[in-house]
């Protein structure tokens, strides 16, 4: 029995979707095989009442907003290698919602370290995806690594001042809890980021060695091309410029959040005003 080219173009996607959650299961058993690794292990063990103990730029340093402390002081609930491999699972799961099906191969493959890394830059591109519809999403950019939150200028560009309220306003109602609850935290950690600046990495790994002063420049510059000519796709890629350190790893999955955002076909930021109003009809 021959299969019609519709048929055969049906197994051939199914069986290569296979191929790539074949893929998928076997690099995160090859990743919690590793044991663990620094940033991973410095977001479950960080202490929140001296979260800032570490110097920055060394391996175990938290150079995160107390509202993370906050959140990753949770993670102690269960041990490390437990912690690991969900943490390895979660980044794995985003990558494989930012990649077609037919990249999943590739896409695992090339974000391979930075999964096994465990940083939070491939949340960060995801935040990025997301915050075009949900603006509130963004708030996830300012509270981790506070310079990819100059995301937040393609709503101001584009005088979308709902999204843009939504972005601002979440940041700033997180940031009034945390200074309630824990307001030392708050100081401490100024003071960290302040006595941090211009201190050398001492942890290993390929980097754009561009200062970010400059690559900020031109992310900016970026955002406003992209704002002002439709192009939400561009988003992603500036904002992996704003990074504080831009590791060379995480460029996959930025990219595949642009390419995810160019397959969508719409700006995002229209819908993040649709579901705000949606919100406030179904409320009000």
């Amino acid at each position: 029995m021959s299969l019609d080219s519709s048929e055969l173009r049906t197994v051939v996607r199914h069986g290569w979707i296979a191929l790539g959650l074949a893929t998928a299961a076997f690099a995160w058993l090859t990743i919690v095989g590793v044991n663990g690794a620094p940033d991973s292990y410095s977001y479950w063990a960080v202490d929140p009442s001296t979260p800032y103990a570490i110097r920055y730029g060394t391996i175990g340093a938290f150079p995160y907003s107390p509202i993370a402390v906050l959140v990753a002081s949770t993670f102690h609930v269960v041990s490390y290698p437990v912690f690991y491999a969900l943490w390895s699972l979660l980044l794995l799961g985003v990558v494989l919602w930012l990649a077609p099906p037919v990249l999943w191969v590739p896409g695992v493959l090339l974000s391979l370290l930075e999964i096994q890394g465990g940083n939070v830059d491939i949340l960060i591109a995801a935040a990025v995806v997301i915050g075009l519809r949900y603006a509130p999403m963004m708030s996830f950019l300012v509270l981790t690594k506070i310079t990819p939150g100059l995301a937040i200028l393609w709503f101001a560009v584009r005088r979308e001042w709902r999204p843009f309220a939504l972005a601002v306003g979440t940041t700033a109602t997180l940031v009034l809890v945390g200074v309630i609850v824990a307001p030392g935290l708050w100081r401490d950690w100024v003071a960290y980021l302040v006595s941090s600046a211009g201190i050398p990495l001492e942890t290993p790994g390929p980097r754009l060695d561009v200062p970010l002063s400059a690559r900020l420049v031109v992310a900016a510059g970026m955002i406003l091309f992209a704002a002002r000519t439709n192009r939400p796709w561009m988003l992603p890629l500036a904002v992996y410029l704003t990074l504080p350190v831009a590791w060379l790893m995480a460029v996959p999955a930025f990219v595949l959040g642009s390419l995810k955002l160019r397959a969508q076909g719409d700006d995002g930021a229209g819908r993040a005003a649709v579901a705000s109003t949606a919100v406030d009809a179904s409320t009000g």
